[in-house]
């Protein structure tokens, strides 16, 4: 799943093809009107995509909020991206600190739609991968990727479960100090478990250019949030720092490696019936980044459903 922030404001107006989810406190709405599409978004695959829109406002149905996603498509057999999705750059500037919540993130807080008619964010989908669109992820088949799973993970990282931390350990402007963060940063920490500098906003005093990648049998960063660490039995959460960086997926995502942990944010998943629960874990790190008033799902529990395939394929932000 990987989208890089969007440097420039969309300013495309929304058409007549708007199709909307039930109504909630807060309502996403998809516009499928990209050229790139064409035929790709079938009814059952809009439904499935509908369905993962109703897991996110139901968790936020303390807020209000109306979020404009572009639904776009690619179909690339030979790319290990199944999909992405992000929000558009806040408006009108970024500032030092942890407060650089972009465009989705922003509206869901305040209320506020910071740029008006154009489109809040993104999802885009591979469709050169086999789907399958069924209601019950024990439906899936094995031999094809659980879209409402896919689906429910990208919108997660379209409303601010992503680090914006680069390759280098600068923020997206290329500063290590006085750096422009955003609310998920200010709890990640390195494998020595230092944090960002909570008051220069400085990322060299951590040593977090070393701690980028993981090594054999060692984890790279992790997620310190009160909440998050309160949830997982008072331990850091890992995050996914493989032994090569990864733009867009590295840090943004619950490690695969270690743990085990079995969430619907890990970077990579496979085939057949995914999860599609959101784990007391993951809901606590929502409210560490600043959605404290998030509402548990009916059961906190995981979601799982393993199958016999291997075919293991990343999803980034």
């Amino acid at each position: 799943m990987k989208l890089n922030k969007f440097s420039t404001l969309l300013t495309i107006a929304l058409s007549s093809s708007l199709v909307t989810t039930s109504q909630a406190a807060i309502n996403f709405v998809f516009d499928y009107s990209d050229s790139s599409n064409g035929a790709l978004w079938t009814s059952d695959r809009k439904a499935a995509l509908e369905r993962s829109a109703s897991v996110l406002e139901g968790l936020f149905s303390n807020y209000t909020a109306s979020i404009e996603i572009e639904v776009k498509s690619e179909n690339n057999a030979g790319s290990s991206t199944l999909a992405s999705a992000g929000s558009n750059d806040f408006v009108p500037s970024y500032t030092p600190g942890f407060s650089n919540s972009d465009v989705v993130m922003n509206e869901i807080l305040t209320g506020s739609d910071a740029n008006g008619a154009g489109f809040d964010g993104v999802v885009n989908v591979n469709w050169g991968h086999s789907w399958d669109t069924s209601v019950i992820s024990s439906g899936v088949s094995p031999t094809a990727f659980d879209l409402e799973s896919t689906m429910t993970h990208e919108l997660l990282h379209a409303v601010g479960f992503l680090s914006t931390i680069s390759q280098t350990g600068t923020d997206v402007f290329g500063n290590t100090t006085a750096g422009d963060w955003n609310p998920f940063d200010q709890h990640v920490g390195n494998s020595s478990g230092l944090l960002i500098n909570q008051t220069n906003f400085d990322i060299n005093q951590s040593g977090f250019t070393s701690s980028l990648v993981g090594g054999a049998g060692m984890a790279g960063l992790s997620f310190q949030g009160a909440n998050a660490m309160a949830a997982n039995g008072g331990n850091a959460v890992f995050l996914y720092s493989p032994t090569s960086f990864e733009e867009g997926s590295s840090g943004s995502h619950l490690d695969d490696e270690h743990g085990p942990y079995n969430f619907i944010m890990e970077a990579s998943t496979d085939t057949g019936g995914g999860i599609r629960g959101v784990s007391a874990v993951e809901l606590a790190i929502l409210r560490d980044i600043g959605y404290t008033q998030i509402v548990p799902e009916p059961s906190t529990g995981l979601l799982v459903s393993f199958s016999a395939s291997f075919l293991l394929l990343r999803r980034r932000r």
